[in-house]
């Protein structure tokens, strides 16, 4: 695992003319997924390229839903903001819990260097973003 330092350039890519803000860079989610090993389906890549505020996915069982969920919310965490929080809803504790041990994973074994806090017991993960 590269140094959180070296890891910045990473999955940032540099503006271009086209973005809406030059000054700042710009957070790529392929490449952050590309970072961490992720290698989401081709139906997955829809979901995580999609500008949507709100994403319904109806699919069956062992499709990925928990860790596309799950990789949607630390792409969302790392990204350049300068504070935000995040929740995991399900329509039982068990399914969020269930959603929250794969954030929870997924960051102690790839993103260790930008963990703060993070607590079983407490179902609560915080993250030192791009931003700082």
């Amino acid at each position: 695992m590269q140094c959180a330092a070296n890891r910045k350039t990473k999955f940032f890519r540099k503006p271009n003319s086209s973005d809406f803000i030059i000054r700042k860079p710009v957070f790529d989610k392929l490449l952050f997924f590309q970072d961490l090993k992720y290698q989401p389906r081709e139906d997955q890549v829809k979901v995580h390229t999609d500008k949507s505020d709100i994403r319904v996915l109806a699919c069956g069982a062992r499709w990925g839903k928990t860790k596309v969920a799950a990789m949607e919310a630390l792409a969302a965490s790392m990204s350049a903001k300068h504070r935000s929080w995040g929740w995991v809803v399900a329509p039982s504790y068990t399914l969020a819990e269930k959603v929250f041990r794969e954030i929870l994973f997924q960051a102690r074994h790839k993103l260790h260097d930008f963990i703060l806090d993070a607590s079983d017991s407490k179902m609560k993960l915080q993250l030192r973003n791009i931003h700082g």
